[in-house]
Parts: C-alpha cells; structure tokens; sequence
C-alpha cells in the first residue's frame, strides 16, 4: 500500500476499516445501518440503557442537554433537527407494555448509534 492511499484511508471516519487483510491487500468493510431520522417526522424509538441514567460526568449530559436525561426508555420523538450523529427531539415517555403515552416530556440531543427506530408515529 502506497503512502497517499494509507494516508487517505486513515481520514475515514465512519466505515470501520480494522478488517485489513494483509495476504490479498484488501479491506472488508461491514455495511453502516445507522437508523435515518428525518426534521419534522415523530417516531417511537428504544434508548440504549446508558443513555437513561444519571451520569454527570457524560458529555452528552453536561455539554448538550444541560445536565438532563430522559428517564424512559422508550420514547416518542418529533425530531427538531438532524446534526451529523445527533438529534435534537422533544419526547415524550412511552409505555410499551400498556402502549400508552406517559405524562413526563424531556427535549434535548440523543446520538443516533444509540437509539432503535421501533416505528414511525
């Protein structure tokens, strides 16, 4: 491999490119499925477990959503804006087992590798 072409793969940002073959000089590159989330659409989503705990020492907590968290696990989003990996929503908590809305709302920014689209509202 020359030097330019290491040089501009080392640039790469999304694809993960651990999966160097030596013997053949090749790269397989697994497919990125990350969840796309249009402005103005509303959606039912699942949040990863570490996004609903207390953690004041969290970037996402003390840097984006002014030290708030959402408390649910499963949400129903109007996405507001839509910024590289990043959402900014109002939410709403949602109750899958009793498929109810929940009486608590919380807005802020949820990194998209860590939600689940589960349907489109």
């Amino acid at each position: 491999m020359n030097k330019i072409i290491k040089e501009q793969l080392n640039k790469i940002q999304v694809a993960d490119m651990s999966n160097y073959n030596k013997d053949t000089y090749s790269f397989i590159i697994p497919k990125y499925n990350a969840d796309r989330f249009e402005e103005d659409k509303c959606y039912l989503i699942e949040l990863d477990n570490i996004l609903i705990i207390d953690n004041k020492e969290s970037i996402l907590q003390s840097n984006w959503n002014n030290n708030t968290y959402p408390k649910h696990k499963y949400l129903k989003i109007d996405v507001n804006k839509v910024m590289g990996k990043m959402i900014k929503v109002n939410s709403i908590g949602y109750d899958c087992i009793n498929k109810k809305d929940l009486n608590e709302i919380w807005s802020g920014w949820l990194p998209i590798d860590l939600i689940k689209i589960i349907e489109v509202v």
